[in-house]
């Protein structure tokens, strides 16, 4: 009856179980977002060269775009604002991927802190799982026999290698994959 009392209340098992469980799925989230925007950031630093290069391509082909509607006059034309429009997003894509390749090269160290970070966290948290599934497993008591049977198999270890070989040479690939109550099926031949 305390018990269900507890339960009740929030004090139990549930709720231990269900924090456990939202500490490991978030530090999950966790280090896959830390790698996500530290090879964002690493793609952004080796690739600047290539990504100037395109934007600083489409501003100059935009602004020669400009520049010839303006020769001609037509730069007060629908074709006109659409050429001017499109010259200024390429001349702010330019400036973006400068900003992008600063932002990136100063968040790099934080980024790899963070990362590693997680990692430590995860470990921990993966050591503490370990840890409890050891402990809920190693209180199970065994045979008296199976002792004594643990200590014998530890003595023949040198030819016991080569008898495992023969056996697994001798027994079909469908014996193997059987339980070892199930008997073999009467071939209907």
């Amino acid at each position: 009856m305390r018990l269900l009392k507890r339960r009740r209340r929030g004090i139990g098992k549930g709720k231990k179980n269900e924090r456990a469980k939202q500490l490991w799925n978030h530090t999950k989230d966790r280090i896959s977002s830390a790698e996500e925007k530290l090879l964002r950031a690493k793609d952004i630093i080796q690739n600047i060269e290539r990504i100037t290069k395109t934007a600083e391509s489409r501003a100059e082909k935009a602004k020669s775009e400009f520049k010839l509607l303006k020769k001609d006059g037509f730069d007060v034309t629908a074709r006109g604002f659409e050429a001017k429009r499109v010259l200024e997003n390429a001349e702010q894509e330019v400036e973006k991927a400068k900003r992008n390749y600063q932002k990136a090269t100063e968040d790099l160290p934080l980024l790899e802190e963070r990362c590693n970070t997680a990692r430590e966290k995860w470990q921990d948290l993966q050591d503490k799982r370990k840890e409890s599934q050891e402990k809920t497993t190693g209180n199970v008591m065994k045979r008296p026999g199976a002792a004594e049977k643990e200590d014998e198999e530890g003595e023949d270890d040198d030819g016991e290698e080569e008898d495992e070989e023969e056996d697994m040479m001798k027994r079909p690939v469908a014996a193997l994959k059987r339980p070892a109550g199930v008997k073999r099926r009467p071939s209907a031949a």
